[in-house]
């Protein structure tokens, strides 16, 4: 706890060192929790009480109280006793997590006991309800993951927008003037939203064994994994929720939607506009088997391969937007990933699937239908390479004593490096060390008159005694 008015702070900084610095203080905060879990139960609660002040604006915030209550997932139709596999509708599961909130922020300490409940306080309820829904294989190899998720708040006011041509009206900083009058409503406003979703992804393997029984390469596999989702949050702004009221705003027929819950300790309604969307994406690994040639055994029998990998990914993903009236397809992304001899590589280009205009603004027709060749593809809008390399020195292993024998009693001692003494200019390599060195290339082109090329290096170089 750490609470006292400005004013007290003024007043009393001659009393020590600590009241100086205290004077010197401009912000102050308090915190205090509470937690309780319910022993042979999903429940769990936490309270906290939070406050903070600005001595030099006098100004102060507090949530009093903030209260949790939560609920771990929890599966209704499970059996206890369980015979045999677990059923379809047994994986369904579902879990809980509501917070109640009442705070003040931004008031004047002087102004503080004035602030009337519930009409200075902001406060309310919100309630999270994350359904999960039991994944199932559709053919056999193509795994479906439905969703919905559920958030409801409940606010202790709301408010009611008119157009009132006759005065001036002002917000509650006394800025913006308007002929918009604002009343504060009273009761309770239950303010919920929701959303689908729907994710399926399957993966795709592909195996190239040589036929030469003397070949190096044991094998190659191709691992491909496709998957695309679906997701969809309705319109919130329509008229039967009730969210937004449609008001004129001036003496010209001008009109505007207002939020009637416009400043909730939760936020704002949810906002207008449908959305609705199908991901699409497609990554490829490719790795083989060969012989390790560091293995010096004879046998064949005792031949060791290792795993060495061509590309670490390679994948490309886009979108098609369900809700637009024109240029539903979002951009390509390409993303590319491999080593070669110990060089990290990194690669990537968005293709616009659009064409531009003679003022280089995309319009609805796509590049593959007006292109040939190469650039049938997409137009590349962006691309980027970079690749980079580290050095390490080797680590050193331990000497023992006389025989090759370690010294018994110095076991549980760290054994420390002599460094020698060097002169100004020279540095000891006998010290661990690393090195390392980076290159980025990047493109950016074809929305702009002129093309424009970025590269940057970075080297870098540590070491530690």
């Amino acid at each position: 706890m750490n609470l006292s008015s400005s004013g007290y702070d003024k007043q009393n900084s001659y009393v020590g060192q600590t009241g100086g610095n205290n004077y010197l203080t401009t912000q102050k905060s308090s915190s205090i929790s509470y937690s309780q879990k319910f022993e042979n139960t999903p429940f769990n609660m936490s309270m906290n009480l939070r406050h903070s002040q600005n001595s030099v604006d006098t100004t102060i915030s507090l949530s009093l109280p903030e209260m949790t209550f939560s609920m771990a997932k929890i599966y209704p139709f499970r059996k206890k006793n369980r015979t045999g596999p677990v059923k379809f509708y047994e994986k369904f599961g579902i879990n809980y997590t509501g917070n109640l909130r009442n705070s003040i922020s931004n008031v004047k300490e002087y102004d503080l006991m004035k602030q009337k409940f519930p009409d200075d306080w902001k406060n309310g309820i919100q309630h999270n309800i994350p359904l999960a829904f039991p994944g199932f294989n559709l053919a056999k190899y193509v795994n479906v993951s439905p969703s919905i998720g559920y958030n409801e708040k409940w606010y202790f006011q709301k408010y009611n927008y008119t157009y009132d041509p006759e005065n001036i009206h002002y917000d509650e900083n006394g800025r913006n003037p308007s002929n918009i009058h604002k009343d504060t409503i009273n009761g309770l406003s239950r303010v919920y939203d929701y959303n689908y979703s729907l994710s399926a992804s399957t993966n795709i393997y592909g195996m190239f064994m040589p036929r030469n029984p003397n070949s190096k390469i044991k094998g190659i596999r191709h691992k491909i994994t496709p998957s695309a989702s679906f997701s969809y949050r309705p319109d919130f702004g329509k008229e039967r929720f009730g969210y937004y009221q449609h008001v004129q705003t001036d003496s010209l027929g001008n009109y505007a939607y207002f939020d009637v819950n416009a400043g909730g300790v939760y936020g704002n309604s949810p906002g207008r506009g449908a959305s609705g969307s199908i991901n699409m994406s497609i990554s490829n690994n490719l790795e083989m088997k060969v012989l390790d040639t560091k293995d010096t055994t004879d046998t064949k029998a005792a031949e060791k391969f290792k795993k060495v990998k061509i590309i670490d990914n390679l994948s490309m993903s886009s979108s098609y937007d369900l809700i637009r009236d024109s240029m539903n397809l979002a951009p390509i992304s390409i993303r590319a990933r491999t080593t070669v001899a110990g060089v990290s590589i990194n690669m990537g280009t968005i293709l616009d699937p659009y064409m531009l205009n003679d003022n280089y603004q995309r319009y609805n027709e796509f590049v593959w239908n007006n292109k040939r060749g190469i650039s049938r593809i997409g137009r590349v809008s962006n691309a980027n390479l970079s690749f980079g390399m580290n050095f390490n020195s080797k680590k050193k292993e331990s000497k023992g004593g006389p025989g090759g024998q370690a010294n018994v009693e110095d076991e549980d001692e760290e054994v420390k490096p002599v460094v020698p003494e060097l002169g100004s200019g020279y540095v000891n390599f006998n010290i661990p060390w690393t090195f390392g060195f980076d290159y980025s290339f990047s493109y950016n082109g074809s929305d702009k008159k002129r093309t424009q090329w970025q590269d940057f290096a970075n080297t870098w170089f540590t070491w530690k005694p």
